[in-house]
């Protein structure tokens, strides 16, 4: 019984902590929530499409089978904005990540050269085909996969074995429009402006704010699915506050230039591997938990 009870105070611990940071004398804390449930499966029920609303010109390939994640991860509970402040670029989001990273002492994401361009990683410094994020980070933007997962997928679905819902408030059903609040199944569309991300309606299974309605959010991952070019067009999912007809939902996304500013519709959110500190303590607990076995024989 101890055991258990020592492994549920770990994952609380684990789970609930804020990251704090200190950027520019600036004091940041960032509620993160673990996505466990490694290995899922990918949902291959899903067409994750281009979605008419976007004016960019480029209609990029249509993305099957997404959402499988091969390790835990955490990514942010709110939208986070640049600073506490206003919307920006993918590029800003880049160095607003890069910030987080080397205020801990922690490898930056994103790569920008002397000139302040965003360029690709090189070979031994990223992991599998992803150019964009260097292999050492702790904190990033959420890939496609990430973000859909932390979205849609619901561990308890289909009685215990794992499954998507259609939107980002662990339902099948259109969200409920709402103009701020935070009552399940409600999204921030059909609004008149965007409201606070404490306060953006109904979370996800596993207990994510507005993955779909408020803003748009950008994510790492080019258009097209594979980060080999530093320039490409990025993703934006999830649908924002502005939206008079259902953009939302696991089968939508838009596309931007990285470099458009836009304080209006777009936002992001952070993701990030658990701290070396969370799985140093962790792995105290689980150390604990053996010798008291080795007590007992």
């Amino acid at each position: 019984m101890r055991r258990y009870v020592v492994l549920i105070l770990l994952s609380i611990i684990i789970n609930v902590r804020a990251d704090s940071f200190l950027i520019n004398g600036a004091n940041i804390d960032i509620e993160f929530v673990t996505i466990g449930n490694a290995g899922n499966a990918a949902d291959l029920n899903s067409v994750y499409n281009w979605s008419n609303y976007t004016s960019d010109p480029i209609a990029p390939e249509a993305f099957t089978g997404v959402g499988r994640v091969d390790y835990v991860y955490r990514i942010a509970k709110y939208e986070n904005g640049f600073l506490g402040q206003k919307s920006g670029s993918w590029y800003d989001a880049a160095r607003f990540v890069n910030d987080l990273n080397v205020s801990k002492g922690f490898q930056a994401a994103y790569k920008f050269n002397s000139n302040d361009q965003f360029v690709l990683w090189g070979i031994g410094e990223y992991t599998g085909s992803n150019q964009y994020r260097n292999k050492d980070a702790v904190y990033f933007l959420p890939s496609i996969d990430e973000f859909y997962k932390a979205a849609y997928y619901d561990p308890q679905k289909n009685n215990g074995a794992g499954g998507y819902w259609k939107y980002a408030t662990a339902s099948d059903s259109t969200p409920l429009p709402t103009s701020g609040g935070t009552d399940p199944y409600t999204a921030v569309w059909q609004s008149i402006d965007r409201v606070d991300v404490k306060n953006a309606g109904g979370l996800s299974a596993y207990g994510t704010m507005a993955q779909n309605g408020n803003y748009s959010e950008w994510i790492e991952t080019a258009f097209d699915g594979t980060n080999d070019i530093s320039s490409e067009i990025r993703n934006l999912t999830s649908g924002n506050w502005s939206n008079v007809h259902d953009g939302m939902g696991k089968d939508n996304r838009d596309v931007h230039n990285p470099a458009v500013w836009d304080s209006m519709y777009i936002n992001f959110r952070v993701a990030s591997l658990p701290e070396p500190s969370a799985l140093s303590l962790l792995a105290v607990g689980l150390g604990g938990l053996a010798m008291m076995r080795r007590r007992r024989s």
